[in-house]
């Protein structure tokens, strides 16, 4: 009966005791599965681009943090993105984040009380960028987008072609008398039927809006540089027939065929230009021609707006792009989209590497290394560009376009401010 009861505690006490070890053990396994719920918990978030190689390392930051699921869409242009996303913050259906370009400036799309400002931005990226870039993004006391990239329109050309126009090999800038000279020479008719075959000069349909970005609008000299640029384009065009008129859209594929001897284009194409012209000719890069009062090199800042989405998902959203300005980031962007780095020092640390680096490259970097002009918040405008876009029009469309009647309408719009 002792023995009975004995082993009757023991049983009780052994229940107990294994109950406790249970516990004990189970434990720090739902401890530990809540925490792993917690890491594995997604923070989605919507990003809009119109450069694909940024959609790339935003998909590789996805894969380093499995906890943030971000949806990217592409769009065909900073212009289309630009328009979609003034219409989604009108319908309260904006994404988290957003590519710009400061082609089109910041206030339009400040003024929609739609953006969250990048005041709160950690310190560290902030300071690590070249503050001449931050300004093109700021107004009214606060920063609306954050840079991560920059580039230079630049005048692309065939090497073999420029060789047949002789103009000298070891030219590192050409004026715009130069260019026209050497374009007649490359300009052929091969067949004989009366059509051009093969172009001295094509450009996209941003080149001489950027042309225009470098002449101050309120300095003495500004008419006059305008008025002859207006001049020098429809020349091209008209009188010394070295440009198709009307044919932007087809620019790259002209000089990438082979069937056009310059391009006027911007800085951050020369990857892809590379991967789709191969071995088939040599091209190089020069800066654009200079007009006679002004010798800076417009420059086109990238950048991020963040859309305001409560606390979390803009800290996120943060956290991305600091990752953008990482250093050996911002290297990557220029091997693999020749997107310029903006951070202090990051050039010449890239030269100072020299690795893998083309002589295309270091040109590109010369470019950078000068005289830039940098677009301020009231510089420019999507109204500004579209004005101007439509004087471009009729200075190719029209023999006998009235050049005085294109510059009273320029200073209607530009000199009361790009707005």
């Amino acid at each position: 009966m002792v023995w009975k009861n004995i082993a009757g505690w023991s049983i009780a006490i052994i229940g107990v005791v294994a109950s406790l070890l249970i516990l004990t053990w189970l434990q720090p396994i739902s401890s530990s599965k809540s925490l792993q719920y917690m890491v594995q918990t997604e923070v989605s978030l919507t990003a809009w681009i119109y450069s694909k190689p940024v959609g790339e390392l935003l998909a590789e930051y996805q894969s380093k943090h499995p906890e943030v699921n971000i949806e990217i869409r592409t769009f065909r242009s900073e212009r289309q993105l630009y328009e979609e996303l003034m219409a989604a913050i009108s319908t309260r259906m904006p994404p988290n984040m957003a590519e710009i370009g400061s082609g089109f400036g910041i206030i339009g799309l400040a003024e929609t009380g739609g953006l969250a400002p990048f005041d709160r931005l950690s310190s560290e990226p902030m300071l690590a960028i070249d503050s001449d870039y931050l300004e093109t993004f700021k107004y009214d006391g606060q920063l609306w987008a954050m840079p991560y990239g920059m580039v230079v329109p630049v005048l692309y050309y065939n090497e073999n072609l420029m060789r047949l126009s002789d103009a000298p090999s070891d030219a590192t800038s050409l004026s715009w008398e130069q260019l026209t000279s050497f374009g007649m020479k490359m300009t052929q008719d091969i067949n004989g039927d009366g059509s051009t075959d093969i172009w001295g000069l094509v450009a996209d349909n941003s080149a001489l809006w950027n042309q225009i970005r470098t002449i101050g609008v309120r300095e003495i000299d500004s008419a006059t540089d305008v008025e002859y640029l207006f001049s020098v384009w429809h020349d091209l065009v008209h009188r010394y027939k070295i440009m198709p008129a009307l044919e932007q859209h087809l620019a790259l594929s002209s000089f990438i065929d082979g069937t056009a001897g310059m391009l006027l284009a911007p800085s951050d194409i020369a990857k892809m230009l590379e991967e789709y012209i191969g071995g088939t000719f040599e091209f190089g890069v020069l800066p654009v021609p200079h007009i006679a009062h002004n010798d800076a090199t417009p420059a086109r800042v990238s950048g991020f707006v963040m859309l305001r989405s409560g606390a979390e998902t803009e800290q996120n959203v943060r956290q991305i792009i600091s990752y953008l300005l990482q250093p050996e980031i911002q290297q990557r962007l220029f091997k693999e989209t020749s997107k310029l780095p903006i951070l202090k020092g990051s050039i010449e640390q890239l030269v100072g590497e020299g690795k893998g680096l083309t002589e295309r490259d270091y040109e590109l970097f010369r470019i950078a290394g000068g005289k830039l002009q940098l677009e301020r918040a009231g510089m420019t405008s999507k109204a500004g560009r579209e004005k101007l876009l439509n004087i471009q029009l009729q200075l190719e469309a029209n023999s006998e376009a009235c050049i005085p009647c294109m510059m009273q309408a320029y200073e209607e719009t530009f000199m009361r401010g790009m707005r």
